[in-house]
């Protein structure tokens, strides 16, 4: 079926113009008039046999790609301020639909924009996209419209991605430096194996005296380089894809996470950002009305280990039993600092259990924001260790044969 054009009024009185599948122009006309828009033009996209390989290659790699954190914060940020300045939620979203850049989310907030204008409830709308907005976002937008106060709701929901996005830039950049010396390292290494090393083991080879074993193995290293450059790339390759699949995998994701719990100074880390998402999560939540198993649910759907995820619905579990959310977390020291414990049981004897969840979060976004400024300071004795420990076994590998030889003359 061909592709056509449209441009529409909706109910609002606004314009806009859109795209869709359909047998014939009439077809598309009467669907576009059941839906309540009053119809200005259709016409058969007739460029759509042509578009040119780049841009058919670029809107697939926008539609893998998704919806980006950075985008849904603006788009919940902009809903926020609009809302709050008393501007209809139909206008707000066209408005909002028209400046966003990503077609592939323009069109989802055109789309939900029209069910809107059609008499649904905005959660409900928002829940058909699920894989983009998630069941937090829908779950506080349902508490905004039944309380009345969506823009508070919207306010809270920005903050929370702010924080989301806040905490991946700065872990992203405080690995940036040793990700690219590392990276130029491997390099430099890789051009030496096959530029200079075969120069220097026939240089070695000529002093007719017996290699040692790290000499051995570097000539050894470089002949494999040389010599299977192509098998070792497509190797390598293949045990990435391997690796990936390994910890994304039923079985493999709870060993990952279990591993990388205990790294030293990441596994800190990723502790920290675990509790201070899940933690503020269940604040907002909670605050909103939604009910304690279900907010527990929709907090085991948003972390991302494997073993607070378990956690959570272990707790799930016992709550329903009648035991509290303050003795689950002082039995699970490993995974929950027994600040939390401490501090969450305080929040069920008084009832400000939604507050002080807020305040362990916050506490926790803190120590991530310290440890993350100091985090290649704190790296960078130990890259320089290993850069030296590797040029250092270069060169004595190298030299040994050298002085071995003069020790004979």
């Amino acid at each position: 079926m061909p592709l056509y054009s449209y441009t529409v009024i909706n109910r609002i009185g606004k314009q806009f113009s859109s795209e869709k599948i359909a047998k014939d122009k009439e077809e598309l006309r009467n669907s576009l008039k059941e839906e309540g828009f009053l119809v200005v033009d259709v016409s058969e996209d007739m460029s759509v046999g042509k578009k040119d390989a780049w841009t058919r290659v670029a809107t697939w790699f926008e539609n893998l790609r998704g919806v980006s954190l950075f985008e849904r914060l603006v788009f919940t940020k902009n809903l926020s301020v609009m809302i709050h300045a008393g501007l209809p939620l139909t206008r707000a979203l066209s408005a909002i639909g028209e400046e966003t850049k990503s077609e592939n989310f323009r069109n989802v907030i055109m789309r939900v924009m029209e069910d809107v204008v059609k008499g649904k409830p905005f959660s409900e709308a928002l829940s058909q996209y699920n894989k983009i907005f998630g069941d937090f976002f829908v779950n506080m937008v349902q508490a905004g419209e039944a309380s009345g106060k969506l823009d508070h709701i919207m306010l809270l929901l920005a903050r929370q991605i702010k924080k989301d996005h806040d905490l991946r830039a700065r872990v992203r950049g405080a690995m940036l430096y040793p990700t690219i010396i590392l990276a130029i390292l491997f390099i430099i290494g890789a051009l030496m194996m096959v530029y200079v090393v075969p120069t220097l083991a026939q240089s070695l080879t000529d002093l007719n005296v017996e290699l040692p074993l790290s000499t051995r193995l570097i000539i050894g290293l470089s002949d494999a380089f040389v010599g299977y450059a192509f098998f070792i790339f497509i190797g390598i390759i293949f045990f990435i894809f391997l690796f990936v699949r390994f910890i994304r995998s039923e079985f493999g994701r709870p060993l990952w996470d279990g591993f990388a719990l205990r790294i030293p100074l990441f596994g800190g880390l990723i502790r920290k950002m675990n509790v201070a998402r899940i933690t503020r999560v269940l604040s907002y939540l909670l605050a909103s009305g939604t009910p304690i198993i279900r907010s527990l649910e929709i907090a085991r759907d948003i972390v991302g280990s494997a073993r607070y995820k378990a956690s959570l619905e272990e707790l799930s579990k016992e709550i329903t039993q009648g035991k509290t959310m303050g003795s689950f977390f002082h039995a699970h020291s490993d995974l929950y600092d027994p600040l939390v414990a401490e501090m969450v049981s305080a929040g069920e004897e008084t009832g400000k259990t939604s507050e002080l969840l807020l305040d362990i979060a916050i506490f926790f976004e803190q120590d991530i924001t310290e440890t993350t400024k100091n985090l290649s300071s704190i790296i960078e004795p130990f890259l320089m260790v290993f850069i030296g420990g590797a040029v250092g076994f270069f060169a004595i590998s190298v030299m040994q044969p050298i002085y071995s030889s003069l020790g004979s003359i």
